[in-house]
C-alpha cells in the first residue's frame, strides 16, 4: 500500500465499505497517522535512542550477536516506510507523515497496523 493523501483515502473507504463506524475509525485512523511527526525510526531500525543500527553480522560473539539480532529485528518491525536508507536524512523539524504524500512512499505492515 502507497501512502496516499487524505481525500483519496476517504474516497477509497467509501467505495471499500459500507459499515459507517467501520469508515469513521479507519479515516480518524490515518488522518491521525498524517499527522505524526516525522522521526528516524520510521524510516530505519534504530535503538531506543534514536541511534541508527546496522544489520548485525556473524563477526559478533555468539550471545552478542543474538542480542543485536534480538534488537535490530525488533526496530525493524517499528518502521513505517519501506526502501530508505540513511543518506536520505537530514532535520525533519516541524514536518509529518503528511509530508511524504507527494514521494511514492510504500507502507509496511507496522504502518498498516496503525491504520487499520
Amino acid at each position: 500500500m502507497k501512502l496516499i493523501s487524505m481525500t483519496d483515502f476517504v474516497l477509497e473507504q467509501k467505495i471499500q465499505s459500507y459499515e459507517p463506524e467501520h469508515i469513521l475509525k479507519r479515516i480518524t485512523n490515518y488522518a491521525n497517522f498524517l499527522k505524526q511527526p516525522l522521526k528516524l525510526e520510521m524510516f530505519v531500525p534504530c535503538d531506543e535512542d534514536g541511534n541508527v543500527l546496522e544489520v548485525p553480522n556473524s563477526d559478533n560473539e555468539i550471545n552478542n550477536y543474538f542480542d543485536l539480532s534480538f534488537e535490530y529485528h525488533q526496530a525493524k518491525e517499528r518502521v513505517l516506510f519501506k526502501g530508505f536508507n540513511t543518506k536520505y536524512f537530514k532535520n525533519f523539524d516541524g514536518l509529518t507523515i503528511e509530508y511524504l504524500v507527494t514521494l511514492n512512499v510504500t507502507l509496511t505492515e507496522s504502518a498498516k497496523k496503525q491504520i487499520f
